[in-house]
């Protein structure tokens, strides 16, 4: 199927009877009409009913250049002398003490190949000095107005020895084939995926569509500062959509509870699912009218549907009985396979009841996502699988 053909997710729950198809209580107000040009009299006043966008691949180069400033002087030669392939696909930092710097690059581990190499407290301390943000409760740490992670590594006596940092990156244009699902009156969508996939990656441009869509009644969980990068000022590749940012990942909950009550949103973005209670509070949103957009880990809707913290949103009774499947949150689910590569599951309902009575549902499409505009260099190549310079890659 075409994903540019998607069924209208506001049609029933398709089944092969649907005369039997289940009716779906959750209460959808219209959603609101989409940006139009603004009167003559607001044009003379400057406004705008379109969000105004900085050039992203400028604002994605400053971000990298606020990194490389605060890395050790090594990483940063080795970072200057990636091609620019390299440097579009690397993923991964690891700092440690002891031990030569780690760089993933398109999947694949590599290890600095100079024996003077080696990661020392002062590169450690230095890297924490030049923080600009303070490391949360959770032991991670953003840039301001970048993408990118720190999580800190420590000792049994709580004392810094390394970094994981995480090199992310805002990628426009690759949750297109979802538009027709997230512009539609119930924009809810569930992504699944293992760490490392792109799970974030898609989910940063959903909320990009869904800023366009519903401006600011677009909420942002941002707990991890991983969606919207941290600092006050949110990256801009949510446009207008709202951020709010827990310090405390226990917090979450909470959060998602006041920008519901307090802020009126059309639909809310939630990344990482981790506990019971969030499952329960984001239970809760349907039956208000609002939609959901949510990040969990797993990598096949049988995963999720095994783990009892998600029943809340999948509608699994405690005794998992599948006569007493009542509807889940959402339409549509996502597994994300590989990056670039997801499967789109229709009809939720009927993939969560092939889960519990361990049949097969084949009511899904395979769907290939745009490529960024920094394409991987092609496998066929001169040059295009060998090392980068002076690092060494894993067996």
């Amino acid at each position: 199927m075409n994903p540019r053909q998607l069924p209208p997710p506001t049609e029933p729950h398709a089944t092969d009877d649907p005369a039997t198809a289940p009716a779906d209580p959750r209460p959808q107000p219209p959603a609101p009409p989409p940006p139009s040009e603004p009167p003559e009299n607001l044009k003379r006043l400057g406004l705008t009913a379109s969000f105004p966008l900085p050039d992203l691949e400028q604002h994605e180069n400053a971000a990298f250049h606020s990194l490389f400033t605060i890395l050790p002087g090594r990483v940063q030669m080795i970072l200057a002398n990636l091609t620019d392939e390299q440097r579009a696909l690397l993923e991964e930092i690891v700092l440690i003490i002891g031990q030569p710097p780690t760089y993933r690059i398109d999947g694949r581990e590599y290890y600095d190949a100079d024996p003077n190499a080696i990661t020392s407290h002062n590169d450690i301390a230095n890297v924490r000095a030049k923080l600009s943000q303070r490391i949360r409760p959770n032991g991670r740490a953003g840039i301001e107005g970048a993408l990118h992670r720190l999580s800190v590594r420590r000792n049994s006596a709580g004392h810094d020895i390394g970094f994981t940092i995480r090199v992310a990156r805002a990628i426009k244009g690759i949750a297109e084939p979802l538009r027709p699902i997230l512009t539609s009156d119930d924009p809810s969508l569930l992504i699944i995926g293992p760490p490392g996939v792109g799970k974030t990656t898609l989910l940063r441009d959903v909320a990009r569509i869904l800023g366009e869509r519903f401006g600011r009644r677009a909420a942002i969980i941002d707990t991890s500062g991983e969606i919207a990068g941290d600092g006050d000022v949110p990256h801009p590749i949510i446009g207008a959509a709202s951020r709010f940012s827990p310090e405390d990942p226990r917090e979450q909950a909470r959060y998602m509870l006041m920008a519901v009550a307090n802020h009126s949103p059309r639909v809310v973005v939630v990344d990482e699912i981790g506990t019971r209670e969030e499952a329960e509070v984001i239970s809760q949103f349907g039956r208000r009218g609002v939609g959901v957009v949510s990040s969990v880990h797993g990598y096949t809707i049988a995963d999720v549907a095994d783990n009892p913290a998600y029943y809340p949103i999948l509608g699994i009774p405690e005794d998992r009985d599948p006569t007493r499947l009542t509807s889940p949150l959402y339409r549509y689910a996502v597994e994300v396979r590989a990056r670039g590569q997801i499967r789109l599951l229709h009809d939720l309902r009927e993939h969560i009841a092939a889960a519990l009575t361990n049949t097969r549902c084949d009511k899904a499409e395979d769907i290939r996502l745009p490529a960024p505009t920094t394409a991987a260099p092609d496998e066929d190549a001169p040059g295009a699988t060998a090392p980068p310079a002076g690092l060494t890659p894993h067996p």
